[in-house]
């Protein structure tokens, strides 16, 4: 059986038995398999990421602000950003494209529009090239032949 680490599946485990639990969760994946596969909560419960976030002392590594609090829970858990909902449908300025037209998007309470941003300083290549440079010395550590 799938483990219990889902959002809605972690806090029924922690408020009810676990036989109960796992048939709880059950029923919530049958529910959550009758939403679109594009649905925030669906997204949510079908990454299956671990609860480590909530169970975490913050040290120096791991701190966060109080604004980055409430996005991760929503995002964890599948629900509306609470700080992007009064930004809904707000219009900005993503990137020229290939073909000379400007690119334009609209914030959405999830922060999905707000991920696919590629304009100035979004930094995806930056990331990119540092976790390929971090892969190519791990690769060279253990003697393989890595060319970059």
């Amino acid at each position: 059986m799938r483990r219990c680490i889902s959002g809605l599946a972690v806090i029924m485990a922690f408020t009810v038995p676990l036989p109960l639990s796992r048939f709880r969760h059950a029923d919530v994946a049958r529910r959550m398999a009758l939403l679109r596969p594009d649905e925030p909560l669906r997204e949510a419960f079908d990454l299956d990421i671990p609860p480590n976030f909530f169970t975490t002392i913050p040290d120096a590594r791991l701190k966060c602000s109080s604004l980055d609090v409430p996005t991760m829970v929503a995002c964890y858990i599948g629900l509306e950003d609470p700080l992007l909902v009064e930004h809904r449908t707000r219009v900005f300025k993503d990137r020229n494209t290939s073909r000379g037209t400007t690119l334009f998007r609209s914030v959405d309470p999830y922060g999905r529009s707000l991920s696919l941003y590629m304009g100035p300083g979004h930094a995806r290549f930056a990331l990119h090239d540092a976790i390929e440079a971090v892969a190519h010395q791990v690769a060279r550590l253990v003697g393989f032949h890595a060319v970059r």
